[in-house]
């Protein structure tokens, strides 16, 4: 991990909890995904990941909106296209997230003048689940991206 720029998780719930987690996120680990957040490794109740040096996709809106900026219908294409693919491969992993939302949307690169640019992965597998019946909460993720778009 050497030169990585890398967050400590800590889990606030149960040790079941953090297990269930990580058990998650290494199962997710062994097909790896460019908008998967990965598990690097885990160091008593912490997981070390990657740093999203954006924060998630709330955090910048709200950044940008100090900058009187907002994020542009290009850029929730972008995460919307991004998020769909992660939430897919998940599916073919055998993970539904459960948890769909902006702010589980991870930003890691962001481009203002050329979205196609910016880079998210999905992150936050605390309700994910292995092979069992889910909801489907696209349909939310999107009308929450979108919705940025369509303040002030």
């Amino acid at each position: 991990m050497k030169g990585k720029r890398v967050a400590k998780l800590s889990c606030n719930d149960s040790k079941d909890d953090l297990r269930h987690e990580i058990e998650i996120m290494r199962q997710i680990n062994r097909h790896p995904h460019q908008n998967v957040l990965s598990l690097l490794c885990v160091i008593g109740r912490e997981m070390v990941v990657p740093l999203a040096p954006n924060g998630s996709i709330v955090d910048l809106s709200h950044e940008l909106d100090f900058k009187c900026l907002k994020l542009t219908k290009r850029h929730a294409r972008t995460f919307d296209q991004q998020l769909t693919r992660a939430a897919a491969h998940l599916t073919a992993c055998c993970v539904e997230h459960n948890d769909l939302r902006c702010n589980n949307g991870l930003v890691f690169a962001f481009v203002f003048h050329d979205p196609e640019k910016s880079h998210v992965k999905l992150g936050d597998f605390g309700d994910a689940v292995s092979c069992a019946e889910a909801k489907n909460d696209l349909v939310l993720l999107r009308e929450e991206l979108y919705g940025f778009c369509a303040k002030h």
